[in-house]
C-alpha cells in the first residue's frame, strides 16, 4: 500500500513538472512580423550584413513600445530569420 502511494505521489510530481518544461514548438512567421523585420532590418538586409544581438534586443524593445508583433520572439531566432533573408536574396541574384 505504501508503495503504491509513494508511485502515484511520484507520477503526480512528475506530470506537474512535465507541464511547467518549456517545449518550443516552429511557429510561423506572420505577415506584420516580416513587415517588422523588413522595417527594423532593412538596411542590414541590402547591405548583406549579419545582424548583431545588440540592435535586435533594441528592435525588439522598440516594437514592445509600439505594441507590435516582434518582440514575442527570441533574439537568436529573429537573427536566424533575417540571416536566411539575406542569403535567399543572395542566392536569387545568383
Amino acid at each position: 500500500m505504501v508503495t503504491v502511494a509513494i508511485q502515484k505521489y511520484t507520477c503526480m510530481i512528475l506530470c506537474l513538472a512535465h507541464d511547467f518544461l518549456y517545449i518550443s514548438a516552429r511557429v510561423k512567421w506572420t505577415t506584420k512580423e516580416l513587415q517588422e523585420l523588413n522595417y527594423y532590418f532593412e538596411e542590414d538586409m541590402k547591405l548583406g550584413r549579419n545582424v548583431k544581438e545588440k540592435k535586435i534586443m533594441e528592435a525588439i524593445a522598440s516594437s514592445k513600445e509600439k505594441r507590435g508583433n516582434l518582440h514575442r520572439r527570441k533574439w537568436e531566432t529573429i537573427k536566424a530569420k533575417v540571416n536566411y533573408i539575406i542569403l535567399k536574396e543572395k542566392r536569387q541574384k545568383n
